[in-house]
């Protein structure tokens, strides 16, 4: 079991052959500063020449608005003269971000979803290339395509004696049949 954050250091001194009463015990300071966060606070101080004191406080105390107001930055056609003063009122005002902003941002979604149905094809052993699978079953005997789930637990549930299979393995079946 690990020890209470009190006993931090006392138990460090038992470990050393230390008695807890020869040294005072000190506290840990834990940061709630991550990598993100630097990045953040490093992108106000170096892009719009923000103190480090003002660029912390609304990083912690408005990471959402800073991230938001940071991207919409490209799209905008605003040239202010303090471009400090600029970003922070931006931040703590949250102020709306330009369409085409927006726009950017849906098709850039749009594409990350078409990449991650990409990735989910590729990664399936079910289906096609197209991400259907072709099926022969006693209700569509001659086989017909269904959309594939990529979700192996569902797809395990289609019946036992549907068959998936490619065009080729279907060509192949066809020449057997007229043996």
């Amino acid at each position: 079991m690990f020890p209470e954050p009190s006993q931090w250091n006392r138990a460090a001194d038992s470990k050393q052959g230390n008695s807890a009463n020869d040294r005072p015990l000190t506290t840990l300071a834990l940061s709630v500063i991550t990598a993100h966060h630097e990045q953040l606070i490093g992108q106000l101080i170096t892009q719009f020449g923000i103190q480090a004191t003002k660029a912390y406080q609304l990083v912690i105390k408005s990471k959402e608005p800073v991230i938001l107001q940071l991207e919409a930055w490209p799209f905008r056609d605003a040239k202010p003269w303090n471009l400090a003063g600029w970003m922070i009122q931006a931040i703590e005002s949250n102020y709306d971000v330009p369409d085409s902003y927006r726009e950017h941002r849906i098709a850039q979604l749009e594409t990350q979803k078409l990449q991650e149905r990409q990735d989910a094809i590729n990664a399936c052993g079910w289906c096609d290339a197209a991400g259907f699978r072709y099926l022969t079953t006693e209700q569509y005997p001659q086989g017909a395509y269904r959309r594939c789930s990529h979700d192996t637990n569902l797809e395990r549930r289609i019946s036992l004696d549907a068959q998936n299979s490619t065009e080729s393995d279907r060509k192949i079946a066809d020449e057997e049949k007229d043996l």
